[in-house]
């Protein structure tokens, strides 16, 4: 039998290999050594290893979250998402359908349904499927994730990986503040400030779960990237951060056993970190002043006189306002099924009543920056009830795995999955980067592990109950 599979996986390298000899020749032939050509076709010539291991393509995908490079109208971490399934696909054949069945499997394939009958009101179709990809590879990733993660190990990896790369690139963005100055973000770009936060949140959940050395680091974790927040003078992400934060300890007061401590002990942790934020955004703003600046414009909105189409720009909340008033107008339109799932940016134009040449200059290719706005507006009130029923499914199944938990491992797991998974829904609130892109496969990464973290609870209580 292992000589049959054998036979089988050289057979597909050995095909895989001289197809793509074929694609190299044709493509240097007609587009030459263009540096997008050459990452795509790196990414080609890595895929037949990444089909035969699922661990292997695991990574790739973790690494590809920080790759800023589009393939087409996608962030390459989507295509990446895709290959992920079909690694899982090619290397795991003995699962049944058990094993993909969740509260969040369910509720995921009721919001996927719920986005179909958007595409009626489409201005175009297979452009919306085309942008529906980023739904598809997201459902993907979650699915795959939860079936082939089953193991506190498997599951611990992927977390830990993403939190070492982005405190790598932290340490990039506090370094580079002594050269550039500006808004930095390293290496994944602008989401750098949801990656940042999210790893400020699992390394403060850390230091309730640790002792001695880890806790140190996790708390030099926390300064470093906050530091690293502050340069990115982003408010949107500090203002979820702190909520956050707030929903964790209230969370946490009410039900203290869960790390071990008394009440008091609690809040003397809440406010050493706090103190600790104040001091980290003090010495970052002693060396780094401008990032006041754009924390100061929103003050300021009240000074601006818009004459001119530039005079809209001097502040993001007014530019973001026009955005705002077009999706209602969309809304309007078909409240019900909205206007196409994923297609506001190139639907709009179809819905706009403010002035023409403010419609081209800001809101023409732009999204909503409001999550639950998006979708009301792209798949109407149908889309967003299915969206909000997945986005309470997850909540609910990330705390359910807080109480299923009996070790210390297990609660230190499910409380750092639950809290990143809270983040999410409240920082959707403040940006739409949660349903494409980067952050859209993070959301899937952190779901997918949260659903494999649930069904391993499940399991092993199911276990003991029948011993």
């Amino acid at each position: 039998m292992s000589q049959a599979m054998s036979t089988e996986k050289f057979r597909f390298v050995l095909t895989t290999g001289v197809c793509l000899a074929l694609f190299y020749a044709i493509a240097f032939s007609v587009f030459g050594f263009d540096h997008r050509s050459l990452l795509v076709l790196m990414v080609l010539s890595a895929t037949p290893v990444l089909l035969l291991s699922f661990d292997l393509a695991l990574l790739a995908f973790l690494g590809s979250l920080f790759a800023v490079q589009d393939v087409s109208i996608f962030k390459v971490v989507v295509p990446c998402g895709l290959l992920l399934v079909a690694a899982f696909l090619f290397t795991h054949r003995s699962l049944q359908r058990k094993d993909f069945t969740s509260p969040v499997s369910r509720a995921l394939v009721v919001f996927l349904l719920t986005m179909m009958p958007s595409l009626v009101n489409s201005p175009s179709i297979p452009r919306t499927l085309l942008y529906m990809v980023n739904s598809l590879a997201f459902a993907g990733v979650v699915f795959v994730l939860s079936a082939g993660l089953d193991t506190l190990r498997k599951i611990t990896i992927p977390l830990t990986v993403f939190g070492a790369l982005v405190l790598a690139n932290s340490v990039f963005v506090v370094g580079s503040s002594a050269f550039e100055k500006g808004r930095l973000y390293g290496i994944p770009g602008v989401v750098y400030v949801d990656f940042v936060v999210m790893m400020i949140i699992l390394c403060i959940v850390l230091v309730f779960y640790s002792r001695k050395f880890v806790r140190y680091a996790a708390v030099c974790a926390v300064i470093l990237g906050l530091v690293g927040l502050v340069l990115t003078q982003t408010r949107n992400t500090a203002i979820s951060l702190v909520i956050t934060l707030v929903m964790l300890l209230g969370y946490l007061l009410r039900q203290p056993w869960l790390v071990g401590m008394n009440r008091k002990r609690l809040v003397t942790i809440g406010v050493t970190f706090a103190a600790i934020g104040i001091v980290a955004v003090g010495l970052t703003l002693a060396l780094a002043p401008q990032v006041l600046y754009r924390t100061a414009d929103i003050s300021r909105l009240a000074e601006y006189e818009m004459r001119t189409p530039e005079d809209f720009a001097l502040n993001s909340f007014v530019t973001r306002s026009l955005i705002w008033i077009t999706a209602y107008d969309a809304f309007r339109a078909h409240p019900f099924i909205g206007i196409g799932a994923l297609s506001f940016p190139f639907a709009a134009r179809e819905y706009f009543t403010i002035p023409p040449v403010l419609f081209n200059r800001f809101v023409s290719g732009y999204a909503p920056h409001i999550t639950y706005l998006s979708v009301l507006a792209e798949t109407g009130l149908v889309g967003l009830a299915g969206f909000i029923y997945l986005v309470w499914v997850s909540v609910r199944t990330a705390f359910a795995s807080v109480r299923l938990s009996k070790t210390p491992d297990d609660r230190r797991i499910s409380m750092m999955l639950a809290s990143v998974q809270l983040y999410i829904p409240v920082s959707m609130f403040l940006t739409d980067a949660w349903l494409w892109g980067q952050c859209g496969m993070l959301w899937a990464l952190i779901l997918g592990l949260t659903t494999a973290n649930y069904l391993r609870l499940t399991r092993e209580s199911e276990l003991v109950e029948y011993a």
